[in-house]
């Protein structure tokens, strides 16, 4: 038996308690407008939503004649009330049987839990909802379920009504099989889904009713198994195996939306800069890649993007040698047209244990130290104690992304 529990806009709820506001009767959204209207609404209140007003939309797709509070998103005070939520789970769980699932939500397994204190599903759920209510001021939702997948679909489906909501494969099989858009079930994205529209498969009762080859066919076995269980409200993962999964293959990322359009020649200095402190990490860690990516993607009226997959001639740590790399793909292949998003991925992340030498190249030991001891001097004094000299170019963003947490304002 699981819950799923989820707090209501969360970041804008959070923003209206630290003012004394209650965050159900003010509208008010969480949004950095120093980036102009084309600024990202991270969190909206419900009763700017009741407005018309989404989470994740612009600040220029908001009515004029609509007012509100605008707040800059606070990442510090979000993770501070975030671990606070957690703590209150765990006066009701273990921390084995707590799974979270992201800044504002959370599994928790409650089996063994129901006997212990002689309550109902609904009961157990509704004390921990009411502790995060009178000790924190937020509201929050649950689903339950007789496995994740049930509770996080009763989650996000049902329970926005009443605040809970109880589902087995049962009640789901008559609740839910015709429910449409497929797309509200987890684990179906919007690819998933227009690729299920394309072959007239728009509920879950279609997908019991299509033709199982079809399916493989379409998905592969892996994903068509899954979609057919998902459709009979089964999962065959449970929280411990979440807990314990490590995949294979690791990798290291970074992205960024840029504030303003930037030109070709000036968009490689955040690109380079998000690198630089990608391979700070890999020296410190001990750690190495066999290639990277990058990507960009232009302003918001180019329909077009650019990305590249470099795979090095040897495993490779070293920031002189991959941003020499990175800037050969960057100029040959990027567009002179006005850039917006960038990102970097290293992959096939691996331990540095024992290898084979290599006759053609040889790392300089001398720059491994020097990032290592960079790398330390972050850890202890925060990443702006000391800089790379392409930091203090107009058009960095390293020194400011530094100051943020997930890419948002880190006071």
């Amino acid at each position: 038996m699981y819950l799923c529990i989820d707090m209501k806009s969360f970041f804008a709820s959070v923003e209206c308690v630290l003012r004394g506001l209650d965050p159900m009767n003010v509208a008010l959204a969480v949004v950095d407008d120093r980036r102009g209207d084309g600024a990202l609404v991270m969190a909206a209140t419900p009763k700017l939503k009741s407005y018309g007003v989404k989470s994740r939309c612009r600040l220029f797709e908001i009515p004029k004649d609509i007012s509100f509070i605008r707040a800059k998103p606070r990442m510090k005070y979000y993770m501070l009330y975030a671990k606070k939520i957690h703590q209150i789970f765990l006066r009701y769980v273990s921390s084995d049987d707590c799974l979270v699932y992201s800044i504002d939500e959370s599994f928790l397994k409650i089996d063994s839990y129901i006997a212990y204190y002689g309550i109902t599903v609904k009961a157990l759920a509704f004390r921990i909802l009411e502790d995060i209510k009178n000790e924190l001021g937020l509201y929050s939702t649950c689903g339950a379920g007789t496995n994740m997948y049930l509770s996080k679909i009763a989650l996000d489906i049902m329970a926005k009504k009443d605040g809970f909501y109880f589902l087995d494969e049962k009640s789901f099989k008559n609740e839910l099989l015709d429910h449409k858009s497929i797309t509200d079930f987890w684990q179906i994205a919007s690819g998933i889904g227009s690729h299920l529209e394309r072959i007239n498969i728009h509920t879950m009762r279609d997908i019991l009713n299509a033709n199982k080859n079809l399916l493989i066919k379409e998905f592969g076995p892996v994903l068509a198994n899954e979609l057919v269980l998902h459709a009979n409200g089964g999962e065959d993962v449970n929280l411990s195996d979440v807990k314990e999964y490590t995949p294979e293959c690791k990798s290291l990322s970074r992205s960024q939306v840029l504030f303003v359009d930037y030109k070709k020649e000036e968009a490689i200095l955040p690109l380079l800069e998000m690198t630089y402190l990608l391979c700070i990490k890999m020296c410190d860690e001990n750690i190495d890649a066999r290639g990277l990516s990058f990507y960009v993607g232009y302003s918001k009226d180019i329909s077009l993007a650019t990305s590249k997959q470099i795979t090095f001639d040897f495993r490779l740590r070293d920031y002189l040698l991959i941003s020499k790399l990175l800037k050969e793909a960057y100029f040959s292949l990027v567009l002179d047209l006005p850039i917006r998003n960038i990102g970097i991925s290293f992959f096939d992340i691996r331990k540095i244990e024992n290898r084979q030498l290599n006759l053609f190249y040889m790392e300089d030991e001398k720059h491994i130290e020097l990032s290592k001891m960079i790398s330390n001097i972050h850890q202890r004094f925060g990443k702006n104690a000391i800089l790379p000299g392409i930091s203090l170019c107009e058009k960095s963003t390293m020194k400011y992304r530094n100051k943020c947490i997930g890419g948002h304002s880190g006071e």
